[in-house]
């Protein structure tokens, strides 16, 4: 059962979306990752229950995961919203407390009971998941699905995975992988075919990060293997080499093109700033929050809420001026603002452990194979070299495309397990006890495993019950902007009363509620929504709208409207919009010298600020 979860984690988790949920695919994804990691828990308790012996297999990484689940812990305890970084932030999903938590426990139960003869099977798993996932990438290219969605999808693939640069980042952390295939089953011509499929996809995605971390892991796959076993390396290198010259020169695809014009009616082209220059300023933005909380930061997941106290007035100066932007698009810095120079440090912990420890087997190894003249076999030996430089150059791969990105589910699963793949022996797995000799002992294993069933139907139900308010939120909110309150007020406090202390929930039941003028059903729950999460940015600007609306049929909620606005302006000093939005606040309350005062600051912070200027002008 273990086996057959981990070849389900690999296989369906890039896969898995569904329409019906507020967000489409990472949602999906770590839902599963969780219900998976919930099963393979419940089958390893069982199998100790019946071995009467704790199963627990001892590797190179335990410390340092054990140190970096500590500092992330620590971290937590003085966060500004603890619980976004337990459950990590609405829309992410990936990279609270809870999913690392998850992430570390499956590397501790992969390599307590998978066997090398296991690993084969999750490795076609993963392979097969891929190719699905690749595939499908391909197939949009060519526009199998283009009409479904807003983004130019015939431009830049995103197969299952919702994002170019997530599509690319999974793809290059894998590729390796079909590499070492092409070695040790050169006779094979899968292989060969599985890399064509995952290189002209990743070419489809025309992420930058992408291809440098594709050079990476290819320069680090090729280069160990060649200096290491040149005579059996160099034919498979060489078609490999081929056919990725051949498929870039037919496809004629350039690297991504972020610096663009959009052209509009043909008339007033909009500038889309670059990706780099965009990144810039956001990290600009991170450095800040690290300088100021440089010890623990201010939560994992809380970057999307301390970035507006720091954000450079320059962000406004953007294409995507107005963005949210709930994660740094540098892993490295983004636990650095999130968790401090400790959270830091443990990631890197984790980083450089595996790194050192991986070039130090592969040394080791080699050195072996030369004093001892072995032949290569299926498992061991030179093939087993192979491996081992194939899960490095995918981990490689992780870390460059972390430095221009973030994690996602499938590729923070596959930076987890990629080093339990490589720490994995060839110990034969714990037996199972004998349980017909004490009859007492087997009454106490039966009630013990009665116990482990319910727990996981339990945590199975809360799941579930999890992904069913997600839904009715996600339907209510179609229903609010279509203006049906009554029917979205209906499904989100049927949501409300699954989670309970989900503030974003509460949030857009005050909305809902105040487009009834259900005065105090609105103000209360608005009132739990940021006293909850008093630094989501968001909540006091809906509370700003909610009040707005109550305003229409009493006026004395204007001034509450202002004060609202006031609170979002300290939480987010360099946010142009927020000042607007005063003025037009102002204006309505007869307040032209504050209204006067706030475009000017809008324009301050924006000087290109339209609007605010066409409001001046008219007066």
């Amino acid at each position: 059962m273990i086996t057959a979860c981990f070849c389900l984690l690999f296989f369906l988790t890039p896969l898995v979306m569904a329409p019906w949920t507020y967000e489409l695919f990472e949602f999906n994804k770590i839902m599963l990752t969780f219900f998976l990691a919930a099963v393979i828990m419940a089958a390893w308790l069982v199998k100790m229950i019946l071995a009467k012996k704790f199963i627990f297999r001892h590797t190179f990484w335990d410390w340092p995961l054990v140190i970096f689940l500590a500092t992330q812990f620590l971290s937590f305890l003085v966060s500004i919203d603890q619980g976004t970084s337990w459950w990590g932030y609405y829309g992410r999903f990936n990279g609270g407390l809870l999913s690392l938590i998850v992430y570390a426990f499956l590397y501790w139960a992969w390599v307590s009971n998978l066997s090398l003869h296991s690993r084969r099977y999750v490795l076609h798993s993963l392979l097969a998941g891929a190719t699905v996932a690749a595939g499908y990438g391909i197939a949009q290219h060519y526009g199998i699905d283009d009409q479904l969605w807003v983004q130019d999808v015939k431009n830049r693939v995103f197969s299952t995975l919702g994002q170019p640069n997530w599509l690319a980042a999974y793809l290059t952390a894998i590729l390796p992988l079909a590499w070492f295939f092409t070695i040790s089953k050169s006779k094979s011509p899968l292989p060969y075919f599985l890399s064509l499929i995952f290189t002209l996809c990743l070419l489809f995605t025309k992420s930058r990060s992408g291809l440098i971390g594709f050079g990476t892991a290819f320069a680090i796959f090729w280069g160990l293997n060649l200096w290491q076993q040149r005579r059996k390396v160099l034919k498979p290198f060489l078609l490999i080499s081929s056919s990725l010259i051949l498929i870039t020169v037919l496809t004629k695809i350039p690297a991504s093109r972020v610096d663009q014009v959009n052209q509009v009616d043909q008339a007033a082209p909009i500038l889309i700033s670059e990706s780099g220059e965009i990144r810039k300023v956001v990290w600009r933005g991170a450095l800040e929050i690290w300088r100021h909380y440089p010890i623990l930061g201010t939560g994992p997941e809380t970057f999307a809420y301390a970035y507006y106290w720091f954000r450079p007035r320059e962000h406004n100066d953007l294409s995507e001026w107005d963005f949210l932007y709930n994660k740094a698009h540098n892993e490295y810095l983004n636990f650095a603002a999130n968790t401090g120079t400790v959270g830091l440090t443990g990631y890197l912990i984790l980083i450089v452990s595996f790194v050192i420890w991986s070039f130090t087997k592969i040394i080791n190894l080699q050195r072996s194979l030369k004093i001892r003249k072995l032949p290569a076999r299926r498992i061991g030996g030179k093939i087993e070299n192979y491996f081992n430089i194939a899960l490095l150059a995918g981990f490689a791969s992780i870390l460059v495309t972390n430095f221009f990105g973030f994690s996602v589910v499938p590729v923070a699963s596959l930076f987890f397990l990629l080093p339990a793949l490589a720490a994995v022996d060839a110990n034969p797995q714990t037996p199972l006890g004998n349980i017909a000799q004490h009859p007492r002992g087997v009454f106490i294993q039966k009630f013990l495993i009665i116990f482990v069933v319910t727990l996981l139907l339990a945590i199975s139900y809360r799941l579930s019950t999890i992904w069913l308010a997600d839904t009715r939120f996600a339907k209510a909110q179609k229903l609010s902007q279509a203006g049906q309150y009554e029917a979205a007020l209906d499904l989100l406090q049927l949501a409300v009363k699954a989670q309970l202390h989900q503030p974003l929930y509460q949030d857009a039941l005050a909305t809902a509620a105040a487009g009834l003028n259900a005065t105090e059903l609105a103000i209360d729950f608005s009132n739990q929504a940021v006293t909850a999460s008093p630094y989501n940015l968001n909540f006091w600007k809906n509370r700003t709208k909610m009040f707005y609306q109550l305003a229409k049929n009493d006026p004395q909620y204007q001034q509450a409207a202002i004060n609202a606005l006031l609170h979002a302006s300290q939480l987010a000093p360099t946010d142009a919009k927020i000042r607007y939005n005063l003025a037009i606040l102002y204006f309505a309350t007869d307040q032209s010298e504050a209204a006067f005062k706030a475009l000017q600051e809008a324009l301050i912070l924006k000087p290109n600020y339209q609007e605010a200027k066409e409001i001046l002008e008219s007066f």
